[in-house]
């Protein structure tokens, strides 16, 4: 006859139960998978429990993709998993009351991307659940700066803003973005005009970097003297790129939601590398956002990269 401790003995786990799940939770995050995920929730009753708030970590509602896929799993409830959503980006075309009502499921997003015509920053801004998000990071349209009100309380712990199709308005229109007391990381996809790069620069000290985003067909139409006026800034944190398609859009999004390189980061090395004189063409110029730096620093920088 089996002895029952026996039994539970074995079917105990053999390492302390924190190593075990970091050990999982490592496992997830690596070569983030959700079909890998699903088994590996199978493992067991206490694995289920630590990978699940992983599995449903980034939610994404596109044309393209939809993660997870309600449509074809209809008996998906999303206010089961919704709370556990932290990254969550939206390239539907949603009107502004749509978002709202889709908003409200998710209380706890700290990375927000709103990809859509029919719903801008000042859309978003009377939105109560947008206001009452904790983010962190934010990626929105935004047709007319001087629509938005920046003194919501939504805006105040925000550290990385990305502003898609920001159009040229007169620095006052700007001006409340310096002001954003956390914000250390703006990226702008438009070529942005010398003095508004140098009222940030100058009024927005804890600022790490400020991304100039364009796409390469623009930059390569420029001619070689305009290309150097418009990423001549005023010191290292001013970083100019450029993008080949849409769906780079995409793939950076997902690439920070699970902890990989994205532009941000690459932002950051540039800025970095600039700061330390490791680039062994040190002029300003347009880098693309998949650079290949062992092409472009010096030993001295090489050597600082492979520290990273």
């Amino acid at each position: 006859m089996l002895d029952a401790n026996y039994i539970y003995d074995e079917l105990s786990p053999s390492l302390p139960v924190e190593l075990e799940r970091l050990i999982f939770e490592i496992l997830s995050y690596d070569g983030y998978d959700p079909k890998q995920l699903v088994i590996l929730m199978l493992v067991a009753r206490r694995v289920h429990e630590w990978i699940r708030p992983i599995l449903y970590e980034t939610f994404i509602q596109s044309p393209k993709a939809r993660i997870p896929d309600i449509r074809r799993f209809p008996a998906f409830k999303i206010e089961n998993v919704a709370p556990l959503v932290k990254n969550l980006l939206i390239s539907e075309e949603l009107a502004p009351p749509q978002i709202k009502q889709f908003l409200s499921h998710f209380p706890n997003v700290q990375n927000l991307a709103v990809w859509t015509n029919r719903t801008d920053l000042a859309n978003l801004q009377d939105c109560a659940e947008f206001q009452g998000l904790p983010l962190r990071r934010l990626s929105v349209f935004v047709m007319d700066l001087s629509r938005v009100d920046l003194s919501g309380r939504v805006f105040s712990r925000i550290t990385h803003l990305e502003l898609i199709r920001a159009r040229k308005e007169p620095w006052e229109a700007w001006e409340p973005l310096a002001s954003l007391p956390c914000l250390t990381h703006l990226l702008l996809e438009s070529a942005v005009p010398r003095d508004i790069i140098h009222n940030f620069m100058g009024k927005c000290t804890q600022l790490v970097c400020l991304i100039q985003l364009v796409h390469a067909f623009i930059v390569g139409y420029w001619g070689e003297e305009k290309r150097l006026e418009l990423c001549r800034g005023p010191d290292h944190r001013l970083v100019s790129l450029s993008y080949k398609s849409a769906s780079d859009f995409m793939r950076d999004w997902e690439n920070g939601a699970q902890g990989d390189v994205n532009v941000w980061i690459v932002a950051e090395r540039i800025a970095a590398a600039r700061q330390r004189n490791y680039f062994v063409d040190s002029k300003p110029c347009w880098l693309s956002a998949d650079l290949c730096w062992e092409q472009l620093l010096t030993e001295a920088g090489l050597s600082w990269y492979s520290t990273l």
